[in-house]
């Protein structure tokens, strides 16, 4: 088993976030080694790690096909890195200052490490809805939300309703 390099991981990292105008690329805010992907191993004789290392000497375009070709035949692998590298990002103060700009909420936990995600092939039923699902932050609208759904907590909400909730 071999761990994935910390040129690699910046490498995917650029692939999956290579920035915008307004938000920066994945290597202006994230330290490589990750911290979280410190125990992640994959097979040093799998094709999967040959991708990856091709990533360190492709240009962009073959770089986005190199990681669909990964998506494809190690999901598990793809994830993994793709989940990790998030974390890391979305957990940058600098990022984290951008999403609150951007959309004037608190960017706090659970986002984006809080996040569980389900392997399972069906999704579980859920409960019935007793309570509001907005989370209280302290915010004008998220007191506003929660009071519309404390009046209603089982109404189906429309897109166009949830759109007003900003204004």
């Amino acid at each position: 088993m071999a761990l994935v390099s910390a040129e690699v991981q910046q490498a995917f990292a650029d692939t999956v976030l290579p920035g915008s105008a307004r938000w920066p690329k994945a290597s202006e805010v994230i330290t490589f080694p990750i911290r979280y992907l410190e125990d992640f191993e994959i097979p040093e004789d799998g094709q999967e790690l040959e991708i990856l290392n091709q990533l360190l000497t492709a240009d962009s375009q073959a770089r986005h096909q190199l990681c669909v070709d990964l998506e494809k035949l190690q999901p598990g692998v793809f994830q993994t890195l793709l989940t990790r590298i998030f974390a890391a990002y979305y957990s940058n103060p600098k990022v984290l200052r951008l999403i609150e700009e951007t959309h004037s909420y608190p960017a706090r936990p659970p986002m984006p490490i809080g996040q569980v995600f389900l392997t399972i092939e069906a999704p579980p039923g859920l409960p019935a809805v007793t309570t509001p699902l907005w989370r209280k932050d302290g915010t004008k609208t998220a007191e506003k939300v929660y009071g519309l759904q404390e009046i209603k907590p089982s109404k189906d909400w429309t897109l166009e309703e949830i759109m007003t909730w900003q204004s």
